[in-house]
């Protein structure tokens, strides 16, 4: 480990914001290096076979990410972000445990449930909630919901961009940290990667039962220029079908495009602290297809209300506090506006908004 943290004060010394961990939860193995207990069944990988109890989460992974962390603490303003390799995906619990029970562990971890979960209501609200559950008050919750490892959203919404916006909606509106994966601003599909452009280890050995990671690694396209903006040489890897269409220029020229969508929902964040710091509570409402929660800090309130269905939704709060308020429209994933009524409001299909709420005078 002296090695390690010989690099670590290299780089701090250099001025790096911090440190994104890969598998970091694997960093410590048995002392004795005893072999994993195999798992019974026909799998492809020798590292599908295996229970991994001896060569990750280690009681002395902790002990490590804490000596990380005190030297981290000497830098001002400096961050460490750790992902966090699980059986399966679903162990918000574990991700959160390496932040450390005093916070004296990473900044930030990854859990990337939410990136696996079907896109439905009842499924999504309750993913988030034991997340933040998981989290508690007093640490930061991260939230992603793309990354270099799986398929990217668009595509594992069949490229429906309605949904995509909602999905980026609610991502952004959550307490914590956002990350957002290169091209997920501008709707960016997966690339059609043919099995002799494979540059994945995983992909080269165990195609086609492992297609590899190559698809979610297609290129930024920057523009409509030869090379797309990206290189004026010969791409690693393919660029997404119909480049032109998801080109930074190209978008920019579009009001309408997903790049200016996500200006605004990052505007709308950056603007109002109630977004950035304030807590989050999920309420009930009488529509299985509708998740609805509340922002709140000092006196400002944000009320979600995220459809997903490919029907229009009536929506009508439970709370009988929230319908003696008025509610505001500040943001809007379509164009279409909501129909709202005195105690309920409809929803277009896969729409999303957000308002502000202020108590009526009595």
């Amino acid at each position: 480990m002296d090695a390690v943290f010989s690099i670590l004060r290299y780089w701090l010394d250099r001025g790096v914001d911090g440190f994104r961990l890969d598998v970091i939860n694997c960093i410590i193995k048995d002392k004795t290096l005893r072999s994993n207990p195999r798992i019974v069944g026909s799998r492809p990988r020798p590292y599908d076979m295996q229970r991994h109890i001896f060569d990750r989460n280690r009681p002395g992974t902790h002990q490590k990410l804490r000596m990380m962390r005190q030297l981290v603490d000497t830098y001002p303003d400096r961050m460490l972000v750790g992902e966090i390799m699980v059986e399966l995906p679903g162990e918000p619990e574990l991700a959160a445990s390496f932040l450390g029970r005093n916070r004296d562990e990473l900044h930030l971890s990854f859990d990337f449930s939410l990136a696996y979960t079907r896109f439905n209501a009842i499924k999504w609200q309750r993913c988030a909630k034991r997340w933040c559950e998981a989290i508690g008050k007093n640490r930061i919750p991260s939230w992603v919901l793309n990354n270099h490892d799986i398929p990217r959203i668009v595509s594992r919404l069949s490229g429906n961009v309605a949904k995509a916006k909602l999905a980026a909606l609610f991502l952004l509106t959550q307490r914590g940290s956002i990350f957002l994966y290169y091209g997920e601003e501008l709707g960016l599909p997966d690339s059609k990667v043919p099995w002799k452009a494979i540059r994945d280890p995983l992909g080269k050995r165990y195609w086609p039962v492992h297609p590899g990671r190559d698809p979610a690694r297609g290129p930024m396209i920057w523009s409509n220029e030869e090379g797309y903006g990206f290189t004026d040489g010969e791409s690693w890897l393919p660029f997404a079908s119909n480049a032109d269409s998801y080109a930074v220029t190209t978008q920019e020229q579009d009001a309408s495009s997903m790049l200016h969508y996500y200006r605004a929902l990052i505007g709308m964040r950056k603007e109002e602290p109630v977004f950035r710091r304030g807590t989050c509570t999920y309420l009930k409402t009488n529509n299985k297809h509708i998740v609805c929660y509340i922002r709140e800090y000092d006196d400002e309130k944000r009320l979600m209300i995220l459809n997903f269905s490919a029907r229009k939704q009536n929506v009508v709060l439970r709370d009988s506090a929230y319908q003696k308020s008025d509610w505001i429209l500040r943001f809007t994933s379509q164009r279409m506006l909501p129909d709202t009524k005195a105690e309920s409001f409809m929803l277009q299909p896969w729409q999303g908004c957000a308002y502000s709420l202020k108590s009526r005078s009595s």
